[in-house]
């Protein structure tokens, strides 16, 4: 069963990347350089982008209950599959004649644009919860900061 979190999560994705899609649509369009290609690269690379978000959600939803080697075992194979399942997909469509090759690449960023955005706005609606990153964060520089001294030292031995 797949848990409401990865259906939401994967629900943005999909509309983030739609919204980046017609903004791209629109450029080739503008530029004159528009044509059927343009549509079929963007739609084969914008749902095997979301597929890949999809079960990336679906394998985290799997190793919440496994110990931490098992779980990251599972996650790096997981990785490992999904990139070679996107390599597949570019490499026959740019083989193929019916998608363009700009519009078949430029679709595999959506999901580094979109995600940060549903970062920002999740922060936005709970800023109790960005308190607790902040803190975290300021942790991790106080935890870097202390690193820098180490390597300091050992430089000046």
């Amino acid at each position: 069963m797949v848990s409401d979190v990865v259906k939401k999560e994967t629900g943005f994705i999909l509309l983030g990347a739609v919204i980046l899609s017609i903004i791209m649509e629109l450029v080739f369009l503008v530029l004159g350089f528009w044509d059927y290609t343009v549509l079929l690269g963007n739609i084969l690379s914008t749902a095997v982008c979301t597929l890949s978000f999809f079960l990336m959600g679906l394998t985290v939803q799997k190793v919440v209950g496994l110990d931490g080697d098992a779980a990251q075992r599972k996650m790096k194979g997981s990785h490992s599959l999904r990139y070679l399942m996107i390599i597949a997909v570019v490499v026959v469509g740019a083989l193929l004649p019916w998608f363009n090759i700009i519009a078949l690449l430029i679709p595999l960023f959506f999901n580094r644009i979109t995600v940060p955005i549903r970062s920002a706005i999740h922060r936005r609606r709970h800023p109790d919860e960005a308190a607790q990153y902040a803190a975290y964060d300021e942790d991790d520089s106080a935890y870097e900061e202390d690193e820098e001294d180490e390597y300091e030292e050992e430089d000046t031995e």
